[in-house]
């Protein structure tokens, strides 16, 4: 590889390390080319990247990079999973992958929030629900209360009406009920007038008993 090649080469991964939220190396002695070809494209799916590295430009790389801790990834032949954006996807896309093809490949280590992380921290990232899935259930817990709380609401409202619709047809087949529902009424209007005019009186009571204390002094 010439000179030039090789400054590319690093350029590009420095630019790969600086913009990754998360990285994965692994192992690719396993892999056969359509494996790896296979893993790639799954892996572009969700904005992962897929890139076998020379182990001393990738140093180099790190080494010019804001993460020269990613410099600890390398372990003999390696090849470097990227993403820019969600950490989960593409490390469920590599899990998946193992599983169907067990063996293929081993997974060094990882960098994951800012660390370096081990095989087995690696795989519980891939047992995190993907972000849809999160999203989705986030969405439910907001509005099953605005659910319960509507449902509520139309079934007071319904009950109400129903009972409303109930003593409307009662009145309406029992003249009586609606004259004696009219006298209940008249006789409690009656009622508060006449507790209106004691109170009136006592006031009227009080004060000319209080006048007339005023002129005997």
């Amino acid at each position: 590889m010439t000179s030039d090649k090789k400054k590319n080469q690093v350029t590009k991964l420095v630019s790969i390390i600086n913009e990754a939220e998360a990285a994965i190396s692994i192992n690719y002695e396993g892999l056969k080319v359509f494996q790896v070809e296979e893993l790639r494209d799954n892996l572009r799916e969700v904005d992962g990247q897929f890139n076998v590295i020379k182990n001393t430009l990738f140093r180099i790389a790190t080494s010019n990079s804001k993460r020269d801790e990613l410099n600890e990834l390398i372990d003999g032949p390696t090849a470097i999973i990227t993403t820019k954006k969600d950490v989960v996807a593409p490390t469920k896309v590599l899990f998946d992958f193992l599983k169907a093809n067990e063996g293929a490949l081993k997974i060094n280590k990882g960098f994951y929030f800012g660390n370096i992380v081990d095989a087995t921290y690696i795989k519980e990232i891939s047992k995190i629900p993907a972000k849809e899935t999160l999203l989705a259930k986030f969405c439910a817990q907001l509005v099953m209360p605005l659910m319960k709380f509507m449902n509520l609401s139309t079934s007071t409202t319904s009950k109400f009406q129903l009972l409303l619709k109930s003593r409307i047809e009662q009145v309406a087949n029992n003249p009586e009920t609606a004259v004696a529902d009219k006298a209940v009424a008249d006789k409690a209007v009656a009622d508060k007038a006449v507790a209106d005019k004691a109170v009136a009186d006592k006031a009227v009571a009080d004060k000319a008993v209080a006048d007339k204390d005023d002129a005997s002094v």
